[in-house]
């Protein structure tokens, strides 16, 4: 059985990389002169929350050594039921959504999933389903039942928040299982590897997952499920890449992750 690689055949620097240490949205790399990634509301259309509110960190640097970013939550309103999601979408003009090949990263840390009954009560832990995506899909920032063109492979928290990579036909086994106090306490970083091929007849792509500690990565990779069917892309582009934080499990659960960097390159 073959070890399985991520993504890594392109180059060391991209063509538009956002640090989200700096609690915005201004990237630091734009070779492209691309725009700021925009925040996107949440596909429940009750949802009244503020899309995405960019505060001061629910995590503190406790050293100099921390890559910092910043921490988003995902919560609806009682009594939706919906899936909800936080977006940050990245639009794409013509020279570049039309591009034979794009490769989009995000890497997060800090996953964690809980209920608590108002601000001020301990928080306990939860083992709801919940998913951070990574996207290439038509249609605006915000993430919509009428978006058309969707690809969006995911790190997928399953029961006691053991992370996999879905949306794809991976068969590689997915990290030891862990806890959301277990990352937070080794450090634990996720980084989503997603990328798109196309040609005026066909589309492919693969993903990968990395999941590390300071003690090794494993590694999930595979290629897009199902694959792209050749029509979605005739006259068509992807006009956003971004990242989406998604509550699939029940509405009292709270998500959060902290994100700390994302990357685009363009026919590496």
């Amino acid at each position: 059985m073959s070890v399985p690689k991520p993504i890594t055949d392109f180059p060391a620097l991209p063509m538009y990389f956002v640090n989200f240490d700096s609690v915005g949205l201004f990237p630091q790399i734009n070779s492209q002169n691309l725009g700021l990634m925009a925040a996107g509301i949440s596909r429940h259309p009750d949802d009244l929350f503020p899309a995405v509110l960019l505060t001061p960190l629910d995590y503190k640097k406790p050293s100099p050594s921390d890559p910092g970013g910043v921490s988003i939550r995902v919560q609806r309103q009682h009594g939706n039921t919906d899936i909800a999601s936080r977006t940050f979408y990245l639009h794409l003009p013509p020279r570049i959504s039309r591009a034979e090949t794009l490769v989009a990263q995000v890497k997060f840390d800090l996953p964690d999933a809980f209920t608590q009954t108002d601000p001020s009560a301990p928080e306990v832990p939860s083992n709801s389903k919940w998913a951070v995506g990574l996207n290439f899909k038509d249609g605006t920032q915000d993430d919509l039942t009428s978006d058309l063109i969707i690809v969006g492979p995911t790190c997928h928290f399953v029961a006691n928040g053991q992370p996999r990579l879905n949306n794809t036909n991976t068969t590689d086994p997915p990290a030891p299982t862990s806890s959301y106090a277990n990352y937070r306490a080794q450090r634990t970083s996720f980084r989503l590897t997603v990328r798109v091929i196309r040609t005026l007849k066909a589309g492919s792509g693969d993903a990968s997952l990395e999941v590390g500690t300071a003690s090794g990565t494993a590694v999930q990779y595979g290629a897009l499920d199902p694959p792209i069917p050749s029509d979605d892309f005739t006259g068509k582009d992807f006009t956003q890449v971004g990242i989406a934080i998604v509550n699939i499990g029940p509405p009292t659960t709270i998500l959060r992750a902290r994100l700390q960097s994302f990357k685009l390159w363009m026919n590496p």
